[in-house]
């Protein structure tokens, strides 16, 4: 009985390790919470150029949105649609308890890239975090 278990822990632990290596077919999968005034996880990985489906859930009473910026552009303060310009993936408003999902290319060059809310007030109030993009 112990060896079947430990058995299973291998094989969970191997396919956990191929599923983080990018290994398989299809895209990366990330799921990101919203709630007042926050993202969970606060900070992702992705490899540059991989597909990425993205799920979005907000758990929060409150309409929020989800917007990558380009690496380089990091809005601090307050969001102005100056900003705009230089998100690389912005989605629409997702109500109290609604679910988004989306696909699309990480970006091709490996760094650090902001995401954010940037309904009025939400960046002020620390909504935000960092999507690593790995070689």
């Amino acid at each position: 009985m112990a060896k079947r278990f430990a058995l299973v822990g291998f094989f969970l632990l191997a396919s956990l390790l191929v599923a983080g290596c990018g290994v398989g077919d299809g895209p990366a999968e990330v799921t990101v919470t919203m709630k007042e005034f926050a993202f969970e996880p606060d900070s992702l990985s992705v490899q540059a150029g991989s597909q990425v489906s993205l799920t979005i859930i907000n758990l929060g009473a409150l309409e929020h949105n989800f917007l990558i910026m380009d690496a380089g552009s990091e809005v601090s303060g307050s969001w102005s649609e100056s900003d705009r310009a230089n998100a690389l993936l912005e989605q629409q408003r997702i109500a109290g308890g609604e679910t988004l999902s989306v696909e699309f290319p990480a970006p091709s060059q490996p760094g650090t890239y902001q995401f954010l809310c940037s309904v009025p007030a939400h960046l002020e109030q620390g909504m935000e975090g960092v999507l690593t993009v790995t070689e």
